[in-house]
């Protein structure tokens, strides 16, 4: 499945597909810290800022998922965190969240970065549910 996921960093013209994204997951009001009436803009502002590394999995040219990188120091060197996984509501089980995950751990690899920061409690591929 990986091999037809495609997995490159997010363009300004992605954020209407990357925001019904975000959107799925918020508006449930129940597993993010957003709220589920948050702005649009401010949401974009936030999950696509200057101080992050924001990517989209796309399959056959359509956007199905996307996920944030922030790359920061810690004392013993570099460390990039995950910030956040979300694949489109009906594509998952996929394998496309799991695909995110690996293209995160080779961006760590290739930058010579040997620590990811994922710290969310009850993230489904933390707990090996995969998406």
């Amino acid at each position: 499945m990986e091999a037809r996921i495609k997995i490159r960093r997010a363009k300004l013209s992605d954020h209407d597909s990357i925001w019904l994204i975000i959107e799925q997951v918020i508006s449930a009001g129940d597993t993010y810290i957003f709220a589920p009436d948050s702005d649009r803009k401010k949401m974009l502002e936030y999950w696509c800022g200057s101080d992050k590394k924001t990517y989209v999995a796309e399959i056959e040219n359509q956007i199905v998922g996307t996920y944030a990188l922030v790359v920061f120091r810690i004392p013993t060197g570099k460390t990039i965190r995950i910030e956040d996984v979300i694949v489109d509501e009906p594509r998952r089980g996929e394998g496309i969240g799991k695909a995110m995950m690996n293209h995160a751990m080779r961006i760590a690899r290739n930058a010579g970065i040997d620590k990811i920061a994922q710290y969310e409690i009850g993230n489904p591929i933390v707990a090996g549910k995969g998406n």
